[in-house]
């Protein structure tokens, strides 16, 4: 990737490794009640901010000089997500249908054609069913998609706000977004007859939520461009930090939100260099989150029956092997199944292999 910002790739590391958890923590005998584990969730909206941050920082400067091609980088867009999302989603549906035969677990409640046509066409995401189906955690593939096909003119749009009021205006603009969500949601989405928030929408319409955040990450670089001359001492990451941690303990996503955006484009100015392990985790990360529910419907359950555990009893010290598994498992993806399914749809496309993914 052009110019790779190392501690970004560090954060999608960071990033993957909470969403795993959060979603492992419910079979765990006592369950991992933590709140920061139960606050999980956020670190989607982690991705989503920094994927809008890392698509300007690429190609903000293309757009500008005219060598941006829209079909070229929808097309680098759809090898980067798409062979994972179907080999995933193919497993998941061998994993259901398999559990089912051999009585380790019941079909889901769904009807498993209609999941599997709109999970292929990437519509799962965007309210066209009612449930999270399949590979479940692929309900924000579908959002990215989305995001990526208006980016362009996202871009636009962000050229026209001056660069020191760029992240301001991405941040009022995500809290709108978040206020008129309360306001505006349909009374179908009440949870325990409870508004959900912007951070907690998945299968419904998932637009509403990756959009706000996205448009966000791509003018927090916007100012941190018009910044990067000037020194930034890592206090100001720290503080950044701090006030996400008050956030997610005091439940305001909102705040977590645009101080995760702050703390994105900090790192961008400050660009440490990170370890090699926490780099190679982070350029895995994708996978890990790609596989993990597959680790979770197949490796709990066997554990559960050589360990002689109940149902969603296992204890808390086989959390570091599940961890392990579902990195192993996402090292083997990215190396088997995203890396070539990258040069296949390429060279596909093109007739020429590449080296560059984005």
């Amino acid at each position: 990737m052009k110019n790779e910002i190392g501690s970004w790739t560090v954060l999608r590391a960071v990033a993957a490794i909470w969403v795993v958890i959060y979603h492992f923590k419910k079979h765990f005998n006592p369950e991992l009640s933590i709140h920061l584990v139960e606050k999980g969730y956020l670190a989607v909206d982690v991705f989503f901010i920094l994927s809008g941050a890392v698509m300007y920082h690429v190609y903000s400067d293309s757009i500008i000089n005219g060598r941006f091609q829209i079909t070229q980088f929808l097309l680098k867009r759809f090898a980067r997500i798409y062979p994972v999302h179907f080999v995933t989603m193919i497993a998941s549906v061998v994993v259901l249908l398999g559990g089912s035969a051999l009585g380790l677990a019941a079909l889901p409640p769904y009807d498993l054609t209609s999941a599997l046509i709109y999970n292929t066409l990437l519509l799962h995401g965007q309210g066209a069913l009612d449930q999270l189906t399949l590979n479940y955690p692929s309900w924000s593939i579908s959002a990215e998609a989305t995001a990526y096909v208006v980016f362009f003119p996202l871009c636009l749009f962000a050229f026209k706000i001056p660069p020191r009021l760029s992240f301001v205006t991405g941040g009022v603009f995500f809290l709108m977004c978040s206020a008129l969500f309360q306001i505006l949601q349909p009374t179908t989405w009440l949870v325990d007859n409870h508004r959900i928030s912007l951070t907690e929408i998945t299968y419904e319409f998932s637009m509403f939520r990756i959009l706000p955040e996205f448009i966000l990450g791509m003018l927090v670089v916007r100012t941190a461009r018009f910044y990067r001359s000037c020194k930034i001492g890592t206090g100001w990451l720290i503080f950044s930090m701090a006030c996400m941690f008050v956030f997610v303990y005091t439940n305001i996503d909102s705040g977590f939100v645009i101080f995760a955006a702050a703390m994105i484009g900090l790192l961008y100015l400050i660009d440490a260099q990170p370890h090699r392990f926490a780099t190679y985790l982070g350029t895995i990360s994708y996978s890990i989150y790609m596989v993990h529910a597959l680790v979770e419907m197949v490796g709990f359950k066997i554990l559960e029956r050589v360990g002689g555990w109940p149902n969603d009893e296992v204890p808390i010290w086989t959390l570091p092997i599940m961890l392990a598994a579902t990195i192993v498992l996402g090292s083997l993806a990215y190396h088997f199944i995203e890396k070539p399914g990258r040069h296949f749809v390429l060279f596909v496309s093109t007739g020429r292999f590449s080296r560059r993914y984005r």
